[in-house]
């Protein structure tokens, strides 16, 4: 194969400063998949070890507010202040604001709903 040669760029490129980390927030857990603000400005995030941790970004506050008992992979609130979770071991789950979870979809087709990355809850409510 022989690729054609790489066009010239044209224009004005401009310089971008690096992203400068302004302070790190431990999450207290290895491997948070996914990072997402609550409706209180908290972060939440999902460690390992199954747990979904609050942080409060001003004071580095943590807290476990409740666990999925899987891998955590992707998060995203939902209006009702539930949390929806896309959990690699348990599929597709949702933690209450007290902390218990329900399992909405572990199977598809029979077959075990593994690696659930990413959910979105739709305008009317549904996942």
């Amino acid at each position: 194969m022989d690729p054609a040669p790489r066009p010239r760029r044209r224009g004005t490129h401009t310089r971008h400063e690096p992203l400068r980390r302004r302070r790190r927030l431990a999450t207290g857990g290895h491997g948070p998949e996914d990072v997402i603000f609550d409706g209180q400005g908290g972060l939440l995030t999902g460690p390992g070890d199954g747990s979904i941790v609050r942080i409060d970004p001003a004071t580095r506050a943590r807290a476990v507010t409740g666990s999925t008992g899987g891998r955590p992979l992707g998060l995203q609130p939902a209006a009702d202040d539930s949390i929806l979770i896309g959990d690699h071991h348990r599929g597709l789950l949702r933690m209450s604001a007290g902390g218990s979870v329900e399992v909405l979809v572990d199977t598809v087709a029979g077959r075990p709903l593994t690696f659930a990355g990413n959910v979105v809850e739709g305008p009317d409510g549904t996942t």
